[in-house]
């Protein structure tokens, strides 16, 4: 750090060392990043009221593709969250 503190930019320290000044900048003078902070969406979590749509749009003779997103999710999570509504009473199978 003695060379950063002297006033030399980091392009020039960079290629010193032989790498690129964002390379450089991303592993010396930036934060490290916190391992256990999820970077992907949200689980979804089904409520008594989307599992009452569900069950009254597959009464209603839906598609797996309206019902999943009429409450705002993809065909497997759906699958993964409402399958006892989907299969529950309808007679019908929960072909798409």
């Amino acid at each position: 750090m003695m060379l950063r503190e002297e006033g030399i930019p980091v392009s020039v320290i960079a290629s010193l060392v032989g790498i690129a000044p964002s390379v450089f900048y991303a592993k010396y003078f930036s934060r490290p990043l916190d391992r256990r902070v999820s970077t992907g969406r949200p689980s979804h979590a089904p409520t008594a009221e989307t599992r009452l749509q569900v069950s009254a749009l597959k009464a209603a003779g839906c598609t797996l593709a309206h019902i999943s997103s009429a409450i705002g999710v993809t065909i497997p999570t759906l699958y993964k969250h409402y399958r006892p509504e989907l299969c529950a009473g309808s007679g019908t199978s929960t072909e798409d």
